[in-house]
């Protein structure tokens, strides 16, 4: 429920907003989605009252943005806010069951003498998603290249 949630926040309303002040302004369009994107990402802050690893939060933050930017754009392009929620509840759902007990998610990261993981092991383990959301930011970008500002002017009944 989550996922439905925040994509009703950040994408049917925070985005819709930003675009209606920004889009007649230079690089409006984009930063129409980025900001709800980072605002997406910075809210994943939260998580620091449950999880006080630092590195990891800090890295679903900057995930959260890239995915939050990507789904930007597929609304923008598809006008479509339920499918992104189900996504979004799918990623939700498939991050959270390396939470379960007894599942464990990594098993070749480096530990020091104590048998803690190291910094360098906290930051490979927690480069790994965000390396693979970070194509997503980039399509993300090349297909807001070429939407039509007209079209999205319409839909917004500006």
């Amino acid at each position: 429920m989550v996922g439905f949630a925040e994509e009703f926040m950040f994408r049917g309303f925070l985005q819709p907003l930003f675009i209606q002040k920004l889009i007649l302004k230079r690089n409006g369009l984009f930063l129409g989605i980025l900001f709800p994107a980072l605002f997406f990402g910075a809210t994943h802050l939260l998580n620091l009252t449950v999880n006080n690893n630092v590195p990891q939060v800090l890295v679903q933050c900057i995930y959260a943005t890239f995915i939050g930017f990507f789904f930007g754009v597929l609304l923008l392009k598809t006008n479509k806010l339920v499918p992104l929620a189900i996504t979004h509840g799918l990623i939700n759902f498939f991050f959270l069951l390396g939470t379960l007990p007894g599942i464990k998610v990594s098993e070749n990261i480096p530990e020091d003498a104590l048998g803690t993981t190291s910094l360098v092991g906290q930051i490979i383990e927690y480069m790994v998603p965000m390396l693979l959301v970070l194509p997503l930011f980039i399509i993300g970008i090349v297909v807001l290249r070429k939407v039509d500002k007209d079209q999205v002017l319409k839909k917004l009944e500006l």
